[in-house]
C-alpha cells in the first residue's frame, strides 16, 4: 500500500448548505453522484466555512432534488477530508419525505437468507472458506462497517477509493477480513450484480435512517 491514505470516523452533523454550483456527474462504475463546489457550510454557533460537498450512492438519491445553485438546503453531513460529505436528510425534513415503497417494506428472514447464499457463492469463488463467509455475510448484513470506531484508522489504495466511497458496506468486510484490495473491489462489483443485492440496501438504507437520527438527537 505504497499510495495509502489514513482515514478516520467523523461524527455527523447538521447544516445549512449553500451551494454555488451543483454538478450531476457519474463514477467510473456508473454510479451516479453530485459535486457542489464553492459551497457555503453554516453551522449553529461555527464559523461558516467554504468547502466542495460531494453526495453519493444512497444519500445522493434521497437528496438530489433538493441541490440547486445559491438555493440553501438544510442536511446532515461529515467532514471527508478537505471536504464535505452528505450522510442524507436531517431528522424532521427525512421523516417528511417520501420513502421507497422497497425501503419501507419489512425484510423478510427469507430475503436475508437468499442474499446471504448469493454472496456466499460469490465468495466461494475466490476460496473463500465457510467461517471466513459466514463473518463476512453478518458483518455486511449487520453493518458493523458503518460505524467504525473513532479510534479507528483504515488504510486503503487510492485506486480503490471512489469503490470504497460508495460501496464501503460491501468492501470493507472484506478487507477487514484479510483480503487485498483487488479482490475486495472484484468481490464488490459481482456482488453488486446480485439478483438479492437490493435486499441489503434495503437494509442499509432503514439502518442509515435510524443512526443518522440517533446521532443528531444527540447533536441537538
Amino acid at each position: 500500500m505504497s499510495n495509502a491514505t489514513a482515514r478516520r470516523f467523523q461524527p455527523i452533523f447538521p447544516a445549512l448548505i449553500v451551494p454555488e454550483t451543483v454538478e450531476a456527474l457519474r463514477t467510473a462504475k456508473g454510479a451516479d453522484y453530485t459535486r457542489m463546489t464553492g459551497a457555503q457550510v453554516l453551522r449553529k454557533g461555527k464559523a461558516p466555512i467554504t468547502r466542495t460537498v460531494m453526495a453519493f450512492g444512497r444519500s445522493h438519491d434521497a437528496v438530489k432534488n433538493l441541490l440547486v445553485p445559491g438555493k440553501p438546503v438544510e442536511l446532515a453531513v461529515q467532514h471527508d477530508g478537505g471536504s464535505i460529505k452528505v450522510i442524507g436528510l436531517p431528522r424532521a425534513k427525512a421523516e417528511k419525505s417520501d420513502m421507497p415503497a422497497a425501503s419501507l417494506a419489512a425484510v423478510t428472514t427469507a430475503d436475508i437468507a437468499t442474499l446471504s447464499d448469493e454472496i456466499s457463492s460469490v465468495l466461494w469463488l475466490f476460496n473463500i472458506d465457510e467461517v471466513a463467509a459466514e463473518s463476512i455475510v453478518a458483518e455486511m448484513i449487520s453493518g458493523v462497517s458503518e460505524r467504525p470506531a473513532e479510534e479507528e484508522e483504515f488504510l486503503f489504495d487510492n485506486a480503490h477509493a471512489e469503490v470504497l466511497e460508495t460501496y464501503g458496506h460491501v468492501m470493507l468486510p472484506l478487507l477487514h477480513a484479510g483480503l487485498d484490495e483487488q479482490d475486495s473491489a472484484r468481490i464488490t462489483d459481482l456482488i453488486l450484480e446480485l439478483p438479492a443485492y437490493q435486499v441489503l440496501e434495503d437494509i442499509c438504507t432503514l439502518r442509515e435512517q435510524q443512526s443518522v437520527h440517533g446521532l443528531l438527537d444527540q447533536a441537538a
